[in-house]
């Protein structure tokens, strides 16, 4: 999966977070192929900075995926209440490294099937600094 955010952090405990990403590849079972062609979310951040580098933090909005598959309901939409927790280490120069796991999806439906959409990341962050 590849995701690209953008936010604005108003003060070290409050900010807003735009999200939006697609898969890098497809799943595939028996001949049945699906995939995740956008996934998208904006969300309000809680953070609490411990110290200069290291800030647990929280995650609340709605959240959202385009699915694509080859057979029923060709295309499905979901939309919803999307929450996640997660860790941010400053490195220094605007860099850092992220832990978060977030339910992306609450109460989604496949072709009859209930299912949720819950994802853990990683990842490497530039804050840019702005003058």
């Amino acid at each position: 999966m590849a995701i690209f955010r953008v936010g604005q952090q108003f003060n070290p405990y409050l900010a807003i977070e735009g999200r939006i990403g697609t898969t890098v590849s497809d799943g595939r079972s028996d001949g049945d192929r699906v995939a995740l062609d956008a996934l998208y979310g904006g969300y309000i951040k809680g953070m609490l900075p411990l110290n200069p580098w290291f800030s647990p933090y929280v995650i609340a909005g709605i959240g959202g995926a385009e699915i694509h598959r080859n057979y029923e309901d060709f295309h499905s939409n979901e939309a919803g209440l999307s929450y996640g927790v997660g860790t941010e280490f400053n490195l220094g120069g605007g860099a850092s490294l992220n832990l978060e796991w977030a339910r992306l999806i609450n109460n989604g439906n496949n072709v009859g099937f209930d299912y949720t959409a819950d994802q853990f990341t990683f990842g490497v962050n530039w804050h840019p600094y702005f003058w």
